[in-house]
């Protein structure tokens, strides 16, 4: 229940910040680029409107556009939690881009991490 609160609380402050200005698939992937700093093969696997046939992993679940409230509880769960409350999200970002575990954390909380300065 403690981790719920900041999770909820978070997450409206982004839906909030970001509910205008996510309209289509472009400008997903333009937040993604300009604001998380993501390469080109990134934001397009995230904005992407595919579906998993086996319905192994949510792969929308980061399509900004598509269903805004739950990309940013996604994100702020990942961030905020580092994987702890709901794994899931971590496994299907893990899964979306390929990457290895170690990769992902950089991206998130390394150094020069875009994704840290907007959290």
């Amino acid at each position: 229940m403690e981790q719920e609160f900041p999770l909820l609380i978070y997450t409206h402050q982004m839906y909030d910040a970001l509910k205008s200005q996510i309209t289509n698939q472009t400008t997903c992937q333009t937040f993604y680029q300009k604001t998380f700093g993501l390469r080109a093969a990134q934001f397009n696997l995230l904005c992407m409107n595919d579906t998993d046939p086996k319905n192994t992993f949510n792969i929308t679940k980061f399509n900004l556009y598509q269903n805004l409230k739950e990309s940013c509880k996604a994100w702020v769960n990942i961030y905020l939690n580092n994987n702890t409350m709901n794994p899931a999200d971590y496994v299907d970002l893990l899964y979306l881009l390929g990457n290895k575990g170690s990769d992902i954390n950089a991206m998130l909380f390394g150094k020069t991490s875009k994704i840290k300065t907007f959290f």
